[in-house]
């Protein structure tokens, strides 16, 4: 079994002393900087952003095209599966004679049907038993054509190199049009025309690069629900969130249970959840998972727009913030964290305090000694919702109500 897809698994679990050593060294700035100023490096950074997405965008619909025959085929043998589970081919029919495996299926449904008629005529576990032999028998021989299938999309998928990677940046961005279009004169991508206003597209555009820090969005905190199973029947639900965005700055925080198998931890690491909920006065209890209250942050990151080398979460106003999450820039695109949130995090998120996302720049020679950092800007998310929808998922994690749904949708056996 693996760990439930919907959390976010943590790539590290940094205590928030290790997380903000780098930092030890530093001494807040005295003043914020002017939100409203544009950051110096913006333009550059963003116009770099919206050539090289141009070229990107380019090589990921040729490798979308490329794999669209491996999609159609997996989920043709998905569509295929289901109809045998359930011993109903409407969603599936015609069933191409000369497809095997259409062809299978189709001497699956003729075999099993006079077998099933068999049985009303007289019931017996040996017909039973060849009708489950049967099904089994199809549903593997299904199952195996979508391994050979994922197995021969890995090849263009590999030779795609660092495309997908590279893709990430794009993702969501707002491009600069004259960017794009200059880029587009060599180079062909699903860009191009929306950018020239020749189609509708679902991309976003700035004339100039300095119109992206006029642009800001919020999330106020969304309601957190109860744990489910999502459409691809991996663990959703029981998960707030609040995102702001300035430009293509995107710092997106969150709450969750942190899930993970037993089977996959050291004896000293299912203890130290165990004490962690025990500290919080959490009750958790299923044999197969442990369970941490998780701080999620999602940043999508351009590179250095103002000389900045760190991000910072923290409370309080930046003169002298309380730090809970640092992270040093090496270079755009998104970082993903999560690990177990201190109880205070948690009690400060209930009161409604306000957490902040700021860049920082801080000086060279940080080992000589103490160096002032500089506020380059920052991002304040919403509090709107935030008590109510904190305290409500924090009331499901710690009054048991989280693990008796995951006993539900997992069962122990």
């Amino acid at each position: 079994m693996s760990t439930p897809r919907s959390f976010l698994t943590a790539l590290s679990s940094p205590s928030l002393a290790l997380t903000a050593v780098t930092l030890t060294a530093v001494a807040w700035p005295a003043s914020a900087r002017a939100q409203d100023d544009t950051p110096p490096g913006l333009a550059e950074v963003e116009v770099a952003r919206s050539k090289a997405c141009v070229a990107t965008l380019g090589r990921m619909a040729e490798l979308d095209a490329t794999l669209q025959p491996f999609a159609e085929r997996i989920q043709r043998m998905r569509d295929l599966a289901d109809a045998v589970s359930l011993e109903d081919s409407t969603d599936v029919v015609p069933l191409d004679p000369a497809d095997p495996l259409d062809a299978a299926v189709r001497a699956w449904f003729r075999t099993d049907g006079e077998l099933a008629l068999r049985y009303v005529e007289e019931p017996s576990d040996s017909l039973l038993q060849e009708r489950r032999a049967g099904r089994e028998r199809i549903l593997q021989a299904l199952r195996d054509e979508v391994s050979a299938v994922q197995e021969r999309a890995r090849t263009p998928m590999t030779e795609a190199g660092e495309v997908d990677i590279t893709n990430r940046r794009c993702q969501g961005a707002i491009f600069v049009r004259s960017a794009v279009l200059e880029a587009c004169e060599t180079v062909q991508s699903p860009l191009c025309a929306p950018a020239a206003r020749v189609e509708a597209g679902s991309f976003q555009f700035v004339e100039n690069a300095a119109d992206l820090w006029d642009i800001e969005q919020f999330r106020p905190w969304t309601d957190p629900g109860r744990l489910t199973r999502g459409p691809d029947g991996s663990l959703a639900g029981a998960r707030t969130v609040a995102r702001v965005r300035k430009g293509n700055v995107a710092i997106t925080v969150g709450i969750s249970p942190l899930i993970r198998e037993r089977s996959e931890l050291t004896p000293e690491r299912i203890t130290e959840f165990e004490s962690n909920l025990d500290s919080l006065g959490f009750r958790f209890e299923h044999p197969l998972f442990v369970m941490a209250p998780a701080l999620e942050v999602v940043a999508n990151l351009p590179d250095p727009i103002g000389g900045e080398t760190h991000y910072i979460l923290h409370f309080g106003d930046v003169t002298s913030p309380e730090v809970i999450w640092t992270s040093p820039i090496e270079a755009g695109g998104p970082v993903q964290m999560a690990f177990p949130a201190p109880g205070y995090v948690l009690a400060r998120l209930q009161q409604g305090a306000d957490l902040t996302a700021t860049a920082i720049r801080v000086p060279d020679g940080e080992q000589a000694g103490e160096v002032e950092a500089e506020a380059v800007f920052s991002l304040s998310l919403l509090t709107v919702n935030q008590v109510s929808a904190v305290s409500a998922l924090l009331a499901y994690m710690s009054g048991g109500g989280l693990s008796d749904d995951l006993v539900v949708l997992v069962p122990p056996s």
